[in-house]
């Protein structure tokens, strides 16, 4: 998604689908977890951080750990009042988030770069570690991570077949401020840390999506949205109009897509088919799934008059279409396991 078509972000529900971005409020609720998310992806960077047995890029990485741990402090002052040091900040990790939202957070970091905008590198392997770190800190068993990496895992193989060029295996998506019962913060903490960068406007609220873990904007990333927004039937602002999922998907691109489709597979998984609470959401999913698809082939059909027949455009909206299509049949046979 390129930055001039508008940050993307989940919309509260709310008996008008039309809710601009400006109307939109973050509850307290919210608040509570867009610091645990930034504090979960801070701690993520430091035992990242620890883990590095490069000079040079230990080096670097601790330089970014300070940058997220001062920008947070900023954009906190009052979770973070009489914390210096980034022990203490860590400390401050909220610890009473509901079950569900401790799994949507953990699936939230795992699908996030925790040094982004930055490019450092990172295994795999110390990632699962630092992840686990963090679980504990939030108290989710470490378990659960491997669940969590597991079928992120599995919901990736739904789509071997689809070459819609290399998504990243973490970077995409990560700022995801949605929690199960369908609410979703406004984009205020990404204008804070932006701000407290030195930035304002867009550039700001970018800037500070980034730095979440949701990967540059302007390189595709998805930022802000994601996964669970389908899950919860949230509409879509793009630039502060709504959007229905089918037409955000198209706007992400089919990689884009694929990348959201993931990660949903993975809170549909974890957090709708673990809790027998969520049994009715679960079917709502795949009948939001199934219309998104059937509104993304709408436009495909109408495309096909309209465009050569090998062109990019039907190339990448019936890449959309299969993704779709495999996410879809993925979750269903998830569902009859």
């Amino acid at each position: 998604m390129i930055l001039a078509k508008g940050i993307i972000i989940p919309a509260h529900l709310s008996k008008s689908s039309n809710q601009s971005i400006m109307q939109a409020k973050p509850s307290a609720e919210d608040h509570v977890y867009s610091f645990a998310i930034a504090v979960g992806g801070l701690s993520l960077a430091n035992e990242l951080a620890k883990a590095e047995t490069n000079d040079d890029r230990r080096k670097k990485k601790g330089r970014v750990v300070r940058l997220k741990r001062d920008l947070i402090r900023e954009a906190f002052p009052e979770e973070t009042d009489g914390a210096q040091t980034l022990s203490q900040i860590v400390g401050r990790m909220p610890t009473d988030l509901p079950d569900d939202h401790r799994t949507t957070l953990l699936i939230d970091l795992a699908f996030s770069n925790p040094f982004a905008p930055y490019e450092l590198k990172f295994g795999d392997s110390n990632f699962c570690d630092a992840l686990k770190t963090v679980s504990k800190r939030v108290g989710v068993p470490t378990e659960r991570v491997d669940d969590v990496l597991k079928t992120k895992k599995e919901a990736l193989k739904a789509h071997r077949n689809l070459n819609v060029g290399k998504v990243l295996a973490i970077g995409i998506g990560g700022a995801v401020l949605v929690g199960i019962g369908g609410y979703a913060a406004a984009p205020i903490l990404a204008a804070k840390l932006g701000a407290a960068a030195g930035l304002s406007g867009a550039a700001a609220t970018a800037h500070g999506l980034a730095l979440l873990g949701g990967g540059t904007l302007a390189a595709g990333g998805a930022g802000m949205a994601g996964g669970l927004y389908l899950v919860t039937g949230t509409a879509i602002a793009v630039g502060g109009t709504a959007m229905g999922g089918g037409a955000f998907l198209i706007q992400l691109g089919a990689a884009g897509a694929k990348a959201e489709l993931v990660k949903l597979q993975t809170s549909y998984r974890e957090v709708l088919l673990h809790n027998q609470l969520h049994t009715k959401k679960a079917s709502e999913a795949i009948r939001a799934l199934e219309k998104d698809r059937q509104e993304v082939q709408e436009t495909l059909d109408k495309e096909q008059k309209l465009n050569e027949k090998n062109s990019a455009r039907l190339k990448d909206l019936e890449a959309t279409v299969e993704a779709l299509d495999n996410a879809i049949k993925w979750m269903k046979s998830e569902k009859a396991a």
